[in-house]
């Protein structure tokens, strides 16, 4: 029991720990070793970071979520670079071969300036099906972001006229790789299983805030 205890008391001051680091001014390696480590802990099942333990971190259940929000910001990207690692990191894209513009589109009849990741570099091997996929870490990457929303594009500067977009309030999407164009109705958006974990933690807190509410 005491065992019990002692990994307790330890689990809280650990996110205890996490949390106020997340809100001080650390930089550099300590920051990338401290969002590995959230990332881990988020995940692990042997540490178990549920709903009880935030909570008890916290220390009032109505604090909990600011708890989980610390968390989230340990375990995000830090720079602009690392968000869009996200998407470069997986297809020998350069660093530095990728960036965020705003562009004017057509959408629904009228134009619209959305926020387009552009990708310089060539992508080898480019077709519809790459294209799809590059566009699902996009999305990823865009919520890391202060634009992230329900329409996101791209465009592959490196191969010809390609580009990809997506509307998740329509539905819709559209893929063109030089003169082929194809349409799709659904994206695979690969988010991390820390986020994934995050979403699942922020669900549960909210049904607990519920249920209190009505007791």
């Amino acid at each position: 029991m005491r065992h019990v205890l002692r990994e307790g008391h330890a689990k809280v001051a650990t996110v205890r720990g996490i949390a106020a680091a997340a809100n001080g001014a650390a930089a550099g390696d300590d920051v990338a070793r401290l969002r590995e480590l959230t990332r881990f802990l988020l995940v692990d099942a042997d540490f178990g970071l549920d709903c009880d333990l935030l909570e008890k971190t916290a220390g009032l259940a109505t604090m909990a979520g600011g708890v989980l929000d610390a968390l989230f910001s340990a375990a995000s990207p830090a720079t602009a670079a690392e968000v869009a690692e996200i998407v470069t990191a997986f297809y020998g894209i350069s660093k530095g071969g990728a960036h965020w513009t705003r562009q004017s589109v057509q959408r629904a009849g009228s134009k619209h300036d959305v926020n387009t990741f552009v990708v310089e570099s060539v992508v080898e091997g480019f077709t519809p099906e790459l294209a799809v996929e590059i566009l699902g870490r996009v999305v990823v990457a865009s919520s890391f972001t202060d634009h992230a929303g329900t329409y996101w594009r791209i465009r592959f500067a490196g191969n010809g006229k390609s580009v990809a977009f997506w509307d998740a309030d329509a539905k819709d999407g559209v893929v063109r790789v030089d003169d082929e164009i194809q349409d799709f109705a659904a994206l695979d958006i690969p988010w991390p299983a820390w986020v994934r974990r995050v979403e699942e933690l922020r669900r549960e807190l909210v049904k607990r805030s519920q249920v209190a509410q009505s007791a």
